[in-house]
């Protein structure tokens, strides 16, 4: 999600916080996660239960966050909430290298902010840090500003992108070249690309959603043949998208189908 969707939770009434409102409403988000349609394996209790129990130390932490008599910032809240799970994934990373980076204000609000977040759509299963510590570092700014909302106007949140980028690396999690994520995180700051292009003359705190849910289908489609980052990247060129009259929701649709949709017209 956006980092402007924390803002709700941060304005939150400390009643709804302390009475379980706010966990019961997040704990039910792991059943909606799992009844979408490219998690069939997504089953009760193989999978379900873990991510269930790994969820509750972030929960709790968050909870505890927000019953502070403080008022936490957006960046602040989510990297928290997010470094959790994190530091359980990856221990040495982040003691010999994350956390000192992390001393630095303006890294934990940017690139920190957003690696957690890149991780996180791999469900922290990514294994080269090191690459995509470097690759967020030196490449890919449009990402690295779209992810940690440093942007004028609405905020893009990519409906399905945890299931894209995950699904979009295909196997090869180890990454030793890094090349993999390289291509993978090109795809993402491609689509980010194209809608802020799209929204630049918007106005408004908000969240652009685009649906990338017809590229998730394409890597289903392609099965074990799938290659990884690279096709990613080559299948997200293939698309455009449409959006509705008021710039708010939008969803890809391949480059093809729109040309053949206009002749049509014309």
């Amino acid at each position: 999600i956006p980092v402007i969707s924390l803002a709700g939770l941060i304005d939150l009434p400390k009643a709804r916080v302390m009475d379980g409102t706010l966990r019961t409403y997040l704990y039910h988000s792991i059943f909606d996660i799992a009844g979408a349609a490219c998690n069939e394996k997504f089953i009760w209790p193989l999978a379900i239960l873990p991510v269930y129990s790994g969820f509750q130390s972030s929960m709790l932490d968050l909870v505890d966050r927000l019953s502070d008599s403080g008022k936490p910032d957006s960046r602040s809240l989510y990297f928290d909430f997010l470094n959790c799970n994190f530091k359980k994934a990856y221990p040495d990373f982040e003691e010999n290298t994350f956390k000192g980076l992390c001393d630095c204000r303006l890294f934990r609000d940017e690139t920190g902010l957003v690696m957690l977040r890149i991780l996180a759509l791999t469900r922290n299963t990514y294994k080269n840090t090191g690459a995509l510590l470097s690759h967020l570092s030196l490449s890919f700014t449009t990402l690295v500003n779209e992810m940690a909302g440093n942007v004028r106007g609405p905020q893009v949140m990519l409906y399905y992108g945890p299931d894209m980028l995950r699904m979009g690396l295909g196997t090869d999690l180890e990454d030793e070249s890094g090349d993999n994520m390289r291509q993978a995180l090109g795809a993402m700051d491609d689509l980010y690309g194209m809608v802020r292009e799209r929204i630049k003359n918007q106005s408004g705190d908000y969240s652009f959603e685009l649906n990338v849910n017809p590229i998730v289908l394409k890597i289903k489609e392609a099965g074990d043949k799938w290659k990884g980052g690279a096709e990613l990247r080559k299948t997200c060129a293939g698309f455009d998208f449409t959006s509705n009259a008021f710039l708010t929701q939008g969803i890809v649709r391949s480059r093809d189908a729109l040309m053949r949709e206009s002749c049509c017209y014309t």
